[in-house]
């Protein structure tokens, strides 16, 4: 069940809902607990090939490879894998 807080404070009515959610560390494509260079081979076997990186990591998540926030793991999430890998 998800319950909605709207930006004026007030709380929506409690809702079912399904919905998928990823746990980890954006970025943290090898699942180590840690966004890091070692992440980087990780990442790109997800966004070019996704069956591979699922077979190579069945306990991680590809979602994780969203470091945008788009909703979608692709080219456009390299700059800012690239970021949070350098701490920037």
């Amino acid at each position: 069940r998800v319950r909605a807080m709207h930006a004026d404070g007030m709380v929506g009515a409690w809702a079912t809902s399904q919905a998928n959610f990823s746990v980890g560390l954006p970025g943290d494509l090898n699942c180590d607990g840690v966004a890091d260079i070692f992440d980087i081979d990780a990442f790109v076997l997800a966004i070019t090939s996704p069956a591979d990186y699922d077979a190579e990591y069945p306990a991680c998540s590809r979602a994780l490879a969203d470091c945008n926030g788009d909703g979608a793991a692709d080219v456009f999430d390299i700059g800012a894998f690239v970021d949070i890998v350098t701490g920037i």
